[in-house]
């Protein structure tokens, strides 16, 4: 797939499968967008992937806490590294909320 001037379709299209509910899909538009950035050296918008992937799977309920931590872990690091401090706030205060179990909205959107 091509990439748009915001980055690969495939991370526009997880986002879409998030929304309409298909976990599957996401989960392999996101792989599919990480591998395009990672081949492109696109590491600011990688963050982007992580963080909207663990975002979409605390959207979906998913109880694997490690995981979605990890994800959001890789996003703070890459937004620190690119000077991106508002992204690294949002990620930082969600697995918080995560770790303490504070996160009330599943529904959340599924980025900043």
């Amino acid at each position: 797939m091509e990439d748009t001037g915001f980055g690969p379709i495939d991370l526009y299209l997880a986002r879409m499968f998030t929304l309409l509910g298909n976990s599957t899909e996401a989960r392999d538009h996101f792989e599919r967008a990480r591998k395009r950035l990672d081949a492109n050296g696109s590491t600011h918008l990688r963050a982007i992937v992580d963080y909207d992937q663990a975002c979409s799977l605390m959207r979906a309920g998913m109880t694997d806490k490690t995981h979605i931590i990890k994800l959001l872990d890789a996003a703070i690091s890459g937004f620190r590294s690119h000077g991106m401090p508002g992204w690294a706030k949002s990620a930082t205060e969600r697995k918080e909320a995560l770790i303490t179990d504070a996160y009330p909205d599943t529904n959340t959107g599924l980025h900043k």
